[in-house]
């Protein structure tokens, strides 16, 4: 094992934001670091020892390159890397700690051999188990990379879709909302019916960016059937007039109608006179004139009139019918209004043709009043009605959406979300079950890395022992010091650091370096610990020895 870089460092005390140089050399076998006091020296101890202990560094962002992979924050706590840090922490947690012994330093037995090879070709298994859990680790970081960056990416998508002005969740969407939608879309086996067709959807992109408009006034219109109207002419046609008609007046029908007002209008003025050549008109002439146009014709023309003007009143109301304009309109809605409007448009000017062709049937009957007459206008059966409604109902769906304007815009806000989710469910949920796969793999090789572990656990339990390192440790410290004042004694769970016969008291900061870096030095010959494969870090051991335990140290 090789720590290769300390690739990035920030907010770590001094070390601001240090990422590698590139013409720095990687790490050697061996590495000394060294600077005046205060320059960080401690903090990468600290950091070399939360990697020793599997538990992230005590800052916010670093990162580490070791055998060729990068190993960051959270990657420290599945760290399986052998490592041992003397320093500050080292001693007071591991040498001195507080209400408990020193921890053993475990030496084989002499009597074990064969439980030996059995731990030997466990601590292989175990081996390979760790690199595979090595290696399932880091597959779990580059799937929950990909299925973070997948949420991350929707999230912007349906963000930047979604998002307005004012009071709207969208507009800070992120991946966990994603991940929540996702989740409960799975759960209530809702997919299909979550997406919605192209048309729709196109409907409601073009809904959520509209602006609040006013109501629409709905078009008040009726008009009776056009069969109902041709029926009702088509009996005026057939209606004549029965008096003691002049033959000459008969069958000039531009005569007869000039005639018909002259007449009106000399009894109107009580003329003695023609009117047109100031000559005098006998009484029988205006006698025989009467009688031609009897009760009975002048009946029939004021019915004919009264008809006309029923028509003539339809066209114009047709012809001005005030219809709203598109631009007044939802813009969902503006595609179904262009196209009722349209049918109402054509319809109104096929019924006004119609009208028109009834009125001219009309006209023509004042002039043959004396006979019937046959419709020759083909009249179709159209009911304008029915546009008018078509339009009314848009109108009204219109008016709805203004009542409704914030509530449907937010129900159409969540029904693209759900229709953008559903799309991508497939890939979500891909994604997502690739991870649980790969969790399922970690836990059963941690299953078996902790089973292999107790197994031999329990086999040195039998093979090892820590009286021969305490016994050296001791002959280490009576060379130091000179005496055996201070000595190591031995307990079930380790050493008691002893003073004569009584637990040591009031040790020197000299004393407490002197046996911290002895009992670091002797635990790196520890059975559990490889030193061949291992890594070894010290933190300003020799600061507080005096110049004779300087000299011993070298």
């Amino acid at each position: 094992m090789k720590i290769d870089q300390i690739k990035l460092m920030r907010d770590c005390f001094v070390f601001r934001n240090f990422s590698w140089p590139s013409n720095l050399p990687e790490f050697k076998r061996y590495n000394l670091i060294y600077g005046w006091n205060g320059s960080g020296k401690t903090t990468l101890s600290r950091i070399f020892q939360a990697l020793e202990n599997q538990e992230e560094p005590p800052f916010s962002n670093i990162t580490l390159k070791i055998d060729g992979y990068n190993i960051s924050n959270e990657d420290f706590t599945k760290s399986l890397r052998p490592i041992r840090v003397f320093n500050k922490p080292f001693r007071e947690e591991s040498v001195f700690p507080k209400g408990g012994s020193v921890a053993p330093i475990l030496v084989l037995g002499k009597e074990n051999v064969e439980k030996q090879k059995l731990v030997d070709k466990l601590n292989e298994d175990l081996d390979i188990f760790r690199k595979s859990l090595e290696t399932k680790n880091r597959e779990k970081n580059v799937a929950q990379e990909k299925y973070e960056s997948f949420c991350t990416e929707k999230a912007g998508n349906i963000r930047e879709m979604l998002r307005s002005s004012g009071d709207n969740k969208f507009n800070t969407y992120d991946k966990r909302d994603v991940k929540a939608c996702a989740d409960k879309m799975i759960i209530l086996n809702n997919k299909a019916s979550s997406l919605i067709d192209q048309e729709t959807r196109n409907k409601y992109h073009q809904r959520i960016h509209d602006k609040p408009k006013d109501k629409i006034q709905e078009i008040d219109f009726t008009l009776p059937k056009l069969i109902n109207y041709k029926k009702d002419v088509d009996d005026i046609l057939h209606k004549t007039v029965v008096s003691s008609a002049i033959e000459s007046l008969k069958s000039d029908s531009q005569l007869t109608s000039w005639i018909f007002d002259g007449l009106g209008l000399h009894k109107e003025r009580s003329a003695k006179k023609c009117l047109f050549c100031d000559q005098p008109i006998s009484e029988k002439r205006i006698s025989r004139l009467e009688s031609h146009f009897s009760s009975e014709y002048s009946d029939l023309i004021n019915e004919l009139d009264k008809q006309i003007k029923v028509l003539e009143k339809n066209i114009n109301e047709l012809e001005n019918l005030n219809t709203p304009k598109i631009i007044e309109f939802y813009d969902d809605l503006k595609f179904e209004y262009e196209k009722v409007s349209n049918d109402l448009n054509k319809e109104s000017k096929s019924v006004v043709f119609a009208l028109k062709g009834l009125v001219s049937e009309l006209e023509n009957k004042k002039n043959r009043a004396f006979e019937q007459v046959s419709l020759d206008t083909t009249i179709p059966d159209l009911d304008i009605n029915i546009f008018v409604e078509n339009t009314n109902n848009v109108i009204a769906k219109h008016n709805r959406s203004c009542d409704e304007f914030e509530s449907k815009i937010i129900d159409i806000r969540n029904a693209l979300e759900m229709d953008f989710v559903s799309f991508n469910l497939d890939e979500y949920t891909s994604l997502k079950n690739n991870i649980s796969s790969i969790e399922n793999d970690i836990k059963e090789l941690n299953f078996q890395i902790e089973e292999i572990s107790n197994q031999i656990r329990e086999i040195e339990r039998e093979i090892v022992e820590h009286r021969r390192p305490a016994e050296e440790l001791n002959d280490d410290l009576r060379k130091y010091l000179g005496h055996t004042e201070l000595h190591l004694k031995i307990n079930e769970t380790g050493y008691t650091i002893m003073r004569h016969d009584e637990p040591a008291k009031d040790i020197s900061e000299g004393e407490m370096t002197a046996i911290a870096l002895l009992y670091f030095l002797k635990s790196l010959k520890d059975k559990r610990f490889n030193l061949e494969e291992s890594i070894v870090v010290l933190d300003d051991p020799v600061s507080s020895l005096d110049t004779n335990s300087l000299y011993y140290v070298r």
